[in-house]
């Protein structure tokens, strides 16, 4: 009976230490490098009240890249002609979304 109270106390006390906080915040303190993707730069885009970044083709094959602010909210970035982009504020409908990609002719093999 003794061995099985010491056995059940070692493990209480295992348990205990391994469980211990040890006092860091959940902030990440070394931030991860960059990532650098060949033939992309970063475009910032809190000039237009999104507070976010995007990679988008260099500037300096593609020419550079032109944002526009429409009148519903959306921001249409496009650089050269082989690179466009929509970004807009709100929920999505998945369901919606889904029925359009399986109605394009993008996804279809004629």
């Amino acid at each position: 009976m003794k061995r099985l109270s010491y056995l059940f106390i070692a493990i209480s006390l295992t348990v205990l230490s391994a469980c211990g906080g040890d006092n860091t915040t959940a902030t990440d303190e070394n931030p991860q490098d960059k990532v650098q993707l060949k033939g992309f730069e970063e475009l910032n885009l809190s000039e237009w009240g999104f507070n976010l970044s995007i990679m988008v083709p260099e500037a300096e094959t593609h020419g550079d890249a032109q944002v526009v602010l429409t009148e519903r909210g959306a921001l249409e970035i496009m650089v050269g002609q082989d690179f466009g982009i929509e970004i807009m504020y709100g929920e999505g409908d998945i369901a919606l979304l889904k029925m359009d990609l399986e109605e394009d002719l993008v996804f279809k093999s004629e």
